[in-house]
Formats: structure tokens, C-alpha cells, sequence
């Protein structure tokens, strides 16, 4: 069984397919984890959350779905806690909707519900996957909600053998912050190449191979390359 990560897709449903599709991905045979930031900046939000979800509920075994910040706006919005969604990709994301579903409204509640259940640490026999980051303090299953939200900064000041430690020795994959190329530095893995949030020329969206040490590289034109995953002291 090969093992992928992908992380901040950002409502971008063509470059994910093309990226599957390029490593002839089998739900039944290959395990998945979708790290979060589903939704948001990019035209089709609500394909990503249909297929996510499908995948999910028909694969419970072999494909994982963690929540992202991006979610936690959306949960955050319809709970009357801040609007902040709205000017974070949040218009996009129901225009989107627009075009699937008659009551958008009763659309995004329901897929706020099921992103609200929605694991923040998954772990396997060879990794650890989060959105963000992880807070050691804390036991695996009861992270708390803030580690959504860990910058680069809060990332890169924690201790690498602290991490480890918590981690069993097994490395950390994580998007949310966005890199020029998937990396690992200290326990962490980093995995966000920035689509929809820097510029197109330069963006791109990665599939990681957890299995192989290597990853699929999607421009926002859809030319995808093959890469190893670099180490950095």
C-alpha cells in the first residue's frame, strides 16, 4: 500500500485529480490523507468538499480528511464567531457552492458539520499528518484546536527532539505554510506550495509519495513534476 499526503488545496479540484490521476491512485488499494484547507481561494471548493466526503465516507479505511484553519473560518462564520472567513477566500468558496446547490446556505451548514468532526492528527505506522503543527503538550488525540493556526515561526522555534519525542520518532507532514519546495527540517515535513495564495507564476499544489521519499509537483497550468523530498538541518 503507498501512502499520499496532500495539503492546502484550496478549491483547486483539477490540479488534485490531475495529480491522482498521474500516480494511477486506487482508493481501494492506496491510503490518502487530505491535510486540511479543503476550501477557499480557488473555483471549486465545493467539487473538493463532494469528493472528499464521497471518498471518505466509501473508503473510511484508506482515506483520512483533517481539518484545516480554512474549515475552522467556515465553522467559525455560520457559528456567528467572527467573519473573518468571508475576506479569506470565503466568497469564493460560495460561489462555488452557487453552482451545486439550489439552498447554499443549507449546503455550507452541512458540510460545516461534517468538517467540525473532522480528525486535526492522523497517524500511521510510518508518520504523523497535521494541518499546521502540533502542540507536544498535549497526547495525540486531544490536540487542541489551536494548532490549526502554528506559523511558520511557532513551528521552527519548537524543539526537533521535543517533537520526536512526542512523535515516536516518526516524522511530522504538515502544509498550511507555504515553501518553494517540499522539505523536511527538525520533525517536520512541509508540504504547502502555495496554491491560491502566492502568485500563479510560482504556485503549484504537491501529492506526496510518504511511501517513496518523493513528490508530485501541479502547477496552476498543469504540468506536473517529479521531485525528492529535501532535508535541511
Amino acid at each position: 500500500m503507498r501512502t499520499f499526503y496532500i495539503s492546502d488545496i484550496h478549491g483547486h479540484y483539477i490540479p488534485l485529480r490531475k495529480l491522482l490521476d498521474s500516480v494511477n491512485w486506487n482508493p481501494e488499494e492506496d491510503k490518502l490523507i487530505l491535510g486540511g484547507d479543503l476550501i477557499n481561494r480557488g473555483p471549486d471548493s465545493a467539487k473538493v468538499l463532494q469528493f472528499a466526503q464521497t471518498l471518505q465516507q466509501q473508503q473510511p479505511a484508506n482515506v483520512h480528511v483533517l481539518c484545516g484553519n480554512h474549515e475552522e473560518m467556515l465553522i467559525w462564520y455560520l457559528r456567528n464567531k467572527s467573519p473573518m472567513w468571508l475576506q479569506h477566500g470565503g466568497l469564493e468558496t460560495l460561489y462555488s457552492l452557487r453552482q451545486h446547490f439550489e439552498d447554499v446556505w443549507k449546503a455550507a451548514e452541512a458540510y460545516a458539520s461534517w468538517l467540525e468532526s473532522l480528525a486535526l492528527v492522523y497517524e500511521d505506522n510510518s508518520a504523523i499528518y497535521t494541518h499546521s503543527g502540533i502542540n507536544p503538550s498535549f497526547p495525540k488525540r486531544q490536540q487542541p484546536r489551536e494548532i490549526l493556526w502554528m506559523n511558520i515561526r511557532e513551528v521552527l522555534s519548537q524543539n526537533p527532539q521535543k517533537l520526536l519525542t512526542w512523535s515516536d520518532e516518526k516524522p511530522i507532514f504538515r502544509g498550511h505554510s507555504p515553501v518553494r519546495t517540499v522539505h523536511t527540517k527538525g520533525a517536520y515535513t512541509h508540504c504547502d506550495l502555495g496554491m491560491g495564495v502566492i502568485p500563479s507564476s510560482q504556485a503549484a499544489l504537491a501529492l506526496v509519495n510518504v511511501t517513496e521519499g518523493i513528490y508530485y509537483r501541479c502547477t496552476t497550468d498543469g504540468i506536473i513534476t517529479v521531485h525528492f523530498i529535501e532535508s535541511f538541518t
